[in-house]
C-alpha cells in the first residue's frame, strides 16, 4: 500500500510539473508569435517607408538624370551639329567661315580637320579662278584675231572666194563666234563665283534685248531657216541689261543650237501678279529627266548628242541661273510636248 501511494504521488507531481511546462511553452509559443507580428508589421512599416523613400528620390532623380541626359546630349549635339553645318558648307563650296568645333577631344580634332580641308579646298577654289581668268583672257587675244581675219576673208578684202572657200570661211567664222561665247562664259563664271557681281538695276526694253540676241546668231538662224514667233506683251523689264543679255543669250543661243532645220523658236514675254515672265521654246528633241535633273550644273554636258550641251563649255545654263537668282528670280524647265520649254521668272524691281 505503501508503494502503491508512493506511486500515485509519482504520477501527480509529474502531471503538474508537464502541465506547468505546457502551460510555460504556451506562453513562450504566444509570446513567439507575438514577437513575431510585432517584427512583421515593423518590418512592414520599414518597408513601405523605404518605398516612399525610394518613390521620392526615383521622383527626384528622373527629372535629374533627364536634365543630366540633356547637358550631355547638348554638349555632344552641338559641336555635331556645328561640323554637319560646316561640312554642308563645304559642300556648296562656301568656303569663308572658319571651323572651329568645341567638344570632347576627339571632335576638336575631327574640327581641327575640317578646317583644314577648308583651307586646302578655299586655295584650290582661288588657284582655279586665277586660272581660268588668266586662260580666258589669254584665249581672248589670238580669238580676236582669228575673228577679224575670218570677217575681213568673208568681206572679199583679200580677193574673191570661191564657194569652196565662202563655205570653209563660214566654217571658221561659226567656230570662232562658238569659241568666243565659250571663253565669255569661263569669264562670266569666275566673275559669278568671285562674287564679284553687282546690279545696275533699270527699265529695259525687252524687244531691244532679243533683237540683240538674235542678231548675234543672225548666221546660224538664217542657214537653218528658223523661224521666231514673239509674243511680248511687257514692252520694258527691270534688270540689269547687261546681265539680261547673258541670260537670254544663253537661253536663245541653245534654241538656235537644238532646233532643227525649218524649226520654230517661240519667245514670250508676259507678267503674272509680281513677276515679269519670259518663256523660251524650241521644236528641238528636248531634254530627258535624267539631263533636265543636272541641267543647270556646272560643266554638265549631257549624256545625249542632241540633248546635252555639246560643244560648249556646259557654262551657259547655270550662269544664267545664277544670274537670274541675282535678280532674285528663278529659272526652270517645264514640261513640253516637243523640244526644250525654260521659263524666266524675275520680279518687278524698282530703279536701285
Amino acid at each position: 500500500m505503501l508503494i502503491a501511494k508512493e506511486s500515485n504521488h509519482q504520477d501527480t507531481a509529474f502531471l503538474e510539473t508537464y502541465n506547468t511546462l505546457a502551460l510555460q511553452v504556451d506562453a513562450i509559443i504566444k509570446e513567439n508569435n507575438t514577437n513575431i507580428d510585432t517584427t512583421s508589421e515593423l518590418l512592414a512599416m520599414e518597408s513601405l517607408r523605404a518605398q516612399k523613400r525610394f518613390f521620392l528620390q526615383t521622383l527626384i532623380l528622373i527629372p535629374f538624370t533627364l536634365l543630366i541626359a540633356g547637358i550631355i546630349a547638348y554638349m555632344l549635339g552641338r559641336p555635331i551639329q556645328r561640323m554637319d553645318t560646316a561640312i554642308k558648307d563645304l559642300g556648296k563650296g562656301d568656303y569663308s567661315q572658319a571651323i572651329s568645333i568645341d567638344g570632347p577631344g576627339n571632335l576638336r580634332i575631327l574640327g581641327r580637320r575640317l578646317d583644314w580641308l577648308r583651307q586646302e579646298l578655299f586655295h584650290l577654289k582661288k588657284q582655279k579662278q586665277l586660272f581660268l581668268q588668266h586662260i580666258s583672257h589669254e584665249l581672248k587675244t589670238p580669238l580676236t584675231a582669228i575673228r577679224e581675219a575670218t570677217e575681213l576673208l568673208a568681206d572679199g578684202v583679200g580677193g574673191s572666194l570661191t564657194q569652196q572657200q565662202t563655205e570653209i570661211t563660214q566654217i571658221l567664222r561659226d567656230n570662232s563666234i562658238r569659241l568666243q561665247k565659250m571663253i565669255e562664259n569661263l569669264l562670266n563664271f569666275t566673275k559669278m563665283e568671285s562674287g564679284i557681281q553687282t546690279l545696275n538695276i533699270k527699265a529695259i526694253e525687252i524687244a531691244q534685248i532679243i533683237h540683240k540676241v538674235t542678231e548675234a546668231h543672225a548666221l546660224s538662224i538664217r542657214n537653218k531657216k528658223l523661224i521666231f514667233n514673239k509674243q511680248l506683251a511687257l514692252e520694258h523689264i527691270w534688270g540689269d541689261q547687261e546681265k539680261l543679255t547673258i541670260i537670254l543669250d544663253n537661253l536663245i543661243s541653245n534654241a538656235v543650237k537644238f532646233s532643227p532645220s525649218g524649226g520654230t523658236i517661240d519667245i514670250i514675254s508676259k507678267q503674272d501678279k509680281q513677276w515679269q515672265i519670259i518663256e523660251v521654246k524650241d521644236t528641238g528633241p528636248g531634254l530627258n529627266k535624267d539631263d533636265s535633273d543636272k541641267l543647270f550644273d556646272s560643266f554638265y554636258q549631257g549624256k545625249t548628242l542632241h540633248q546635252g550641251l555639246v560643244n560648249s563649255s556646259g557654262l551657259g545654263l547655270t550662269i544664267a541661273k545664277s544670274l537670274t537668282e541675282m535678280h532674285k528670280g528663278s529659272i526652270g524647265l517645264i514640261p513640253s510636248e516637243q523640244g526644250a520649254h525654260f521659263v524666266l521668272r524675275l520680279p518687278k524691281m524698282e530703279k536701285a
